[in-house]
């Protein structure tokens, strides 16, 4: 027989606090509550958060609150939360929609957003999000993408952060670092070439001689 667990109730105190939360209390506050207390009206808390139209405690609910609406959540952040919001909610938010909050740092997020999310986030679209990084960003997220993502075109990244004078390395280490890369990335590029030549300079077999 399964035993049935009750659902804890609120004092007379929490009662009247979660009442003054769903009348003027703020969206942090509602947050807090529904994170904090066990019995809280989850979804009305959820309500006040929403209606604030706070992205980050609209994430923070979605991440942390028990039995939090996430489709809901992640609307919200979508609609006013910057770049760097819709990368941790795909992130950290399990049951996210990951696609959507790409669709979001493809549409304006920086430089730095698109190269977390190709870094960090399953089945990222990288060519999408190099291409964003290409657009918007700074030399500083150029060598990031090519240091952190396995599959960047570190020819057309350096030549972007050339074009733009390197702008945002932090020293002459970051840039030493750079430009061994983009040599590694030719010398694999040059080996794979050859390779290539060489199977098909043996599938060719030999030419036949004229009677």
């Amino acid at each position: 027989m399964a035993i049935r667990r009750r659902t804890p109730r609120l004092t007379a105190e929490q009662v009247l606090e979660q009442e003054r939360i769903l009348l003027t209390g703020s969206a942090q506050a509602a947050f807090e509550f529904a994170r904090s207390t066990p019995g809280a009206n989850v979804p009305a808390l959820q309500g006040r958060v929403l209606a604030h139209g706070d992205a980050w405690f609209a994430y923070q609910f979605a991440r942390y609150a028990p039995k939090a609406d996430i489709a809901a959540c992640q609307d919200c952040v979508l609609a006013v939360g910057d770049g760097w919001l819709a990368y941790r909610f795909a992130m950290h938010v399990p049951k996210a929609d990951t696609a959507a909050c790409q669709a979001r740092i493809l549409a304006m997020g920086a430089g730095l957003d698109a190269t977390f999310f190709a870094a960090d986030v399953p089945d990222a679209d990288v060519p999408a999000l190099q291409q964003r990084v290409l657009m918007v960003g700074n030399g500083l997220n150029m060598y990031m993408f090519v240091r952190d993502v396995s599959t960047a075109d570190v020819e057309a990244l350096y030549a972007r952060a050339q074009a733009l004078g390197f702008d945002g390395l932090v020293d002459e280490q970051q840039r030493a670092d750079f430009d061994k890369r983009l040599a590694e990335y030719r010398a694999q590029r040059q080996l794979l070439a050859g390779q290539s030549n060489v199977v098909v300079d043996a599938g060719a077999g030999p030419v036949a001689q004229a009677a």
